[in-house]
């Protein structure tokens, strides 16, 4: 579930301020917003879904939102998550 508005998209725009409690986790972004400028070395990368369009969302230089498309009954697989030692990429598959 994407944790902040700006990363919950339906067909391409932004979600309406009314669905934004079902679609989103506030506290998520909230707690995100507050401790990681804490750590100035430290980059997160969200990845999410629980929308019904695919979108990137960056709230300041040390978070990315990467959120995948779904209809009912059949999820996008959005990209692929690369981890290695000290690093994280996140690509897509198109």
């Amino acid at each position: 579930m994407p944790p902040f508005a700006g990363a919950t998209w339906h067909e391409g725009e932004l979600s309406e301020p009314d669905f934004l409690p079902h679609f989103s986790n506030q506290t998520m972004g909230e707690m995100l917003l507050e401790t990681v400028p804490t750590m100035p070395d430290l980059h997160v990368t969200v990845v999410c879904g629980h929308t019904h369009s695919s979108g990137f969302y960056a709230p300041n230089e040390q978070i990315r939102v990467h959120t995948g498309a779904a209809e009912y009954g059949h999820p996008e697989v959005a990209g692929i998550v690369d981890a290695a030692p000290q690093s994280l990429r996140v690509g897509r598959l198109r």
